[in-house]
């Protein structure tokens, strides 16, 4: 917040919670999911009015994988007709018996057990819970936490010191991103599955580096619960309502078609489409965005170029100077022209721009 570090690689929650009101540049890694989050991420940059920048990193990989996310978040009624019956079967309830009985279930073991998807799992768990067969707790949704307290230093003397926590202490570090500096969540039957180790043994090297200063561990509170709130029902009438699941599912495709049209249309100026998107008509082009730079970029005529390059590197002759004071001199030129004769001369190096963004011949 004071400037002292430039650039931060974050979430977007936490790049949506940096209220910072000259951030100059945004970068999109992923594709949001909607043009309501892109719209929203975005428009962290330049909160203090002044020129700033936004780029949308995008591939078709991404493209599929957003409509992969979107596959998983609503699973076929099928599937989820095939995960509901699991669950039964898993649980050991009767057709037509189960009804306001509890029942310890972990959803790690359980998708294990089966070789289900965690998240298809969790997301049919999610609207079957919405239709109103059952309830989940909070142990669930709520993971443990770790946070390593060791410092870069001590990690490789503590492995040599203490060898049995070998295997768990490589794991927890090459798998878990930002452990070093903050908690974040684990599944212990997670970490079961890909060490071999028993979940009592992880639970209690988790405790015992605690005591040793290593880590903080915050477990579970209690195990997750799913109570049946009517009888286990046969498949061949389980169903979901429009509104639970239908519905929702074409909104979500909706959402997710319109930032795939956003990034494949060339042709429409970018604040037009966000805005037409938002239902308002607008035909005024910004032409500030790269669908508007590349239109101008074929219309800056020869004279024009001749005009504004002989200024700019007259002014250069005299001092350096900043883009913003170029273009301050250039007024009588339209900004993206003026912009792309400034990245013409830098990409022939007629003229040099330093790390501190200050242009010089």
């Amino acid at each position: 917040m004071d400037g002292k570090i430039k650039v931060i690689v974050a979430t977007n929650a936490i790049g949506m919670g940096i209220d910072k009101p000259d951030v100059r540049l945004v970068i999109h890694l992923d594709l949001p999911d909607s043009l309501e989050a892109y719209f929203q991420e975005a428009g962290r940059a330049g909160r203090d009015l002044q020129p700033s920048e936004a780029f949308l990193l995008v591939a078709d990989t991404d493209i599929n994988k957003l409509k992969e996310n979107l596959s998983s978040s609503y699973p076929n009624l099928d599937k989820i007709k095939t995960i509901y019956n699991a669950i039964g079967n898993y649980l050991q309830i009767p057709i037509g018996a189960g009804e306001n009985q509890t029942y310890d279930f972990n959803i790690d073991e359980f998708t294990k057990y089966y070789n289900f998807p965690l998240l298809e799992v969790y997301n049919s768990i999610k609207l079957i819970e919405r239709e109103g067969y059952f309830v989940t707790s909070e142990a669930l949704n709520t993971p443990s936490k770790i946070h390593i307290r060791a410092g870069r230093e001590d990690l490789y003397r503590f492995q040599i010191e203490y060898k049995e926590y070998d295997t768990l202490i490589k794991y927890l570090l090459r798998t878990l991103p930002g452990v070093l500096s903050d908690f974040v969540n684990i599944r212990e039957e997670q970490i079961s599955q890909k060490t071999g180790m028993q979940i009592d043994v992880i639970n209690k090297q988790l405790h015992n580096l605690e005591r040793l200063n290593f880590l903080n561990y915050i477990p579970r509170n209690d195990k997750p619960q799913i109570q049946f709130l009517t009888p286990r029902m046969d498949t061949k009438y389980f169903s979901l309502s429009d509104e639970i699941y239908r519905n929702r599912k074409e909104d979500a495709n909706k959402r997710v078609q319109a930032v795939i049209d956003f990034v494949n249309n060339d042709e429409d100026c970018r604040s037009v489409q966000l805005l037409k998107y938002f239902g308002e008509n607008i035909k005024k082009t910004c032409g500030k965005c790269d669908v508007c730079s590349s239109k101008n970029k074929m219309t800056l005529s020869e004279k024009e170029y001749q005009e504004i390059s002989e200024t700019i590197v007259n002014e250069l002759r005299e001092s350096e100077a900043d883009v913003y004071e170029i273009l301050n001199i250039s007024k009588n030129h339209h900004e993206e022209k003026v912009l792309t004769t400034i990245k013409w001369l830098i990409d022939n190096n007629v003229i040099k721009q330093d790390e501190e963004g200050k242009l010089k011949l």
